[in-house]
């Protein structure tokens, strides 16, 4: 299966994920396939209630999650209120000015060590080699 045969299904959740608040998922998916170069991957999730990670390494070893988003479907989704891109190499300032015109109260960079778990890169040192950004990694937006 090619990469946006699965991409697919999450842009799906995002523009059936309807509009409230600020968010518009139609807009938001049309404005991602419109410029389908500037991002790698796209999904619309919910917060965990609370993240593990390694002392150490900073790897994930669980996460708490809420389980509300379970509560609404088929009607609506509730919970689903976190938008997370990762760019194309290189192009990340694109992104960043995309993701403005969305209205999202919140919008920051995630960078390594923290984000590496998104990456298909051996380590930081392979990204960075191959013009990634350390300090953004993933791009996320919240709307409340």
């Amino acid at each position: 299966m090619q990469d946006d045969e699965i991409q697919e299904a999450p842009l799906r959740v995002i523009e059936v994920a309807g509009r409230w608040n600020a968010f518009d998922g139609p807009a938001i998916t049309s404005d991602l396939r419109t410029h389908r170069t500037l991002w790698r991957t796209a999904m619309l999730v919910g917060p965990p209630t609370e993240v593990f990670l390694d002392a150490e390494t900073h790897d994930l070893i669980r996460a708490n999650h809420d389980y509300s988003a379970h509560r609404g479907i088929p009607d609506v989704l509730y919970g689903f209120d976190t938008l997370q891109l990762t760019p194309a190499i290189g192009l990340e300032d694109a992104l960043e000015s995309l993701a403005r015109k969305w209205g999202a109260d919140d919008q920051r960079w995630i960078g390594l060590p923290r984000a590496a778990s998104a990456l298909d890169f051996e380590d930081e040192a392979a990204y960075v080699r191959a013009g990634g950004d350390p300090r953004r990694v993933l791009l996320e937006l919240w709307w409340d």
